[in-house]
């Protein structure tokens, strides 16, 4: 069989590019019956186009937008190849329309912010519920990045339950409990020779970082000397958060490291002394995934997939509640006990989330829809 896995924007977005690449690889590696077709707009450089076949569906000359190539211009190109699916690893726009073309369809819902929160996405809200409502009818698969993801899609569509299926993602390899005397060199290499408390992720408005950061300012009011390091992109809500660091007179306790290579992650949440990330909402969380697996106690929210993500190897709070975030924080730092209890779930809990497990499951779901 001959299967199409739409990858345009994953090139841009760094959470689709980590879910696409690990999904293909190990595709590849369970799967030697079908052929792979990996489409895009544009030549991209990854070693995943070298293993498997490749269609560039060029973007209109005059210009160039991401929802009227997958809208108008794809759907139009896919018509020239013999594929029997097509699975669109963001979904939405492509299977807007009636398919008059032969292949099945799959996509890939990984969360639906803009619809749990329309204030913070106005733009994207009203294109999700007019796209999403037409392309999830059109489609006879849906794969969910959690439980959560699917009472969403229940929730503000209408989807039909057996239509779903939730899907994990995994953790790559590379996060693991990694040698002290490493740890050591990197701390001092990066200028973080100093006991930190760890939150990586975007910095956008769901992400609650400015809770986070009054909870952290109660926090050394009670004596605790940690400092507290944000690292990611400095997006949309930097500024605000940095106005924030400064009138609470934190210039020196919170650092920003902006983005960080994929290759130092597992070095900084291995130096780290507890991982907090109080999320309003995600689809799946990443994040608290890498930084178990890497031996980091974690503190996350008790909202949307996070409690399936960390189930009982971290602790969850309020993430509305700075005293909640506080409250966690100082227990994680003064409880030896339970920091080594956490340590040792989360290292166990990380095991269960894999690449493989995750391409195996999404290639049943072809299978389902083929047959």
């Amino acid at each position: 069989m001959n299967i199409g896995i739409i990858l345009s924007p994953m090139e841009h977005i760094q959470s689709l590019k980590i879910y696409t690449t690990n999904l293909v690889r190990n595709l590849n590696n369970i799967d030697k019956q079908n052929e792979y077709y990996l489409i895009h707009h544009s030549k991209v450089h990854l070693d995943i186009y070298e293993e498997n076949k490749e269609i560039i569906s060029d973007p209109p000359k005059i210009i160039f937008n991401n929802i009227w190539w997958k809208f108008h211009t794809l759907p139009q190109d896919l018509k020239s190849y013999d594929l029997d699916l097509v699975h669109d690893i963001q979904g939405i726009s492509t299977f807007f329309m009636k398919n008059n073309s032969d292949y099945n369809r799959v996509m890939t819902i990984h969360d639906l912010a803009p619809l749990a929160f329309p204030k913070m996405y106005m733009k994207a809200t009203l294109s999700d519920r007019l796209l999403g409502n037409k392309a999830i009818k059109n489609v006879d698969k849906i794969i969910s990045v959690s439980k959560s993801t699917k009472n969403d899609l229940t929730r503000y569509f209408n989807t039909p339950k057996e239509k779903i299926e939730p899907i994990y993602l995994g953790v790559d390899e590379k996060f693991k409990v990694i040698d002290i005397k490493q740890i050591k060199n990197f701390k001092e290499e990066y200028n973080l020779d100093f006991p930190f408390i760890l939150y990586l992720a975007a910095f956008r408005q769901r992400k609650n970082i400015p809770t986070l950061i009054k909870a952290y300012y109660l926090l050394r009011k009670e004596g605790l000397a940690h400092k507290l390091v944000l690292a990611g992109q400095k997006s949309d809500q930097y500024r605000k958060i940095l106005n924030l660091v400064k009138k609470l007179k934190l210039e020196k306790d919170v650092i920003f490291t902006g983005f960080i290579a994929a290759d130092v992650l597992p070095l900084l949440y291995n130096a780290a002394d507890l991982f907090i990330f109080p999320s309003l909402y995600e689809g799946f969380g990443l994040p608290p995934l890498e930084a178990m697996a890497c031996g980091c106690p974690v503190i996350t929210s008790k909202t949307s997939s996070l409690p399936e993500v960390v189930g009982d190897a971290g602790l969850m709070v309020n993430p509305k509640s700075k005293y909640e975030l506080k409250d966690a924080m100082k227990t994680l730092l003064i409880n030896s006990n339970l920091r080594t209890e956490l340590i040792k779930k989360g290292i166990n809990r990380s095991k269960k989330f894999t690449w493989k497990r995750c391409a195996k499951k999404t290639l049943n779901v072809y299978k389902e829809v083929l047959e």
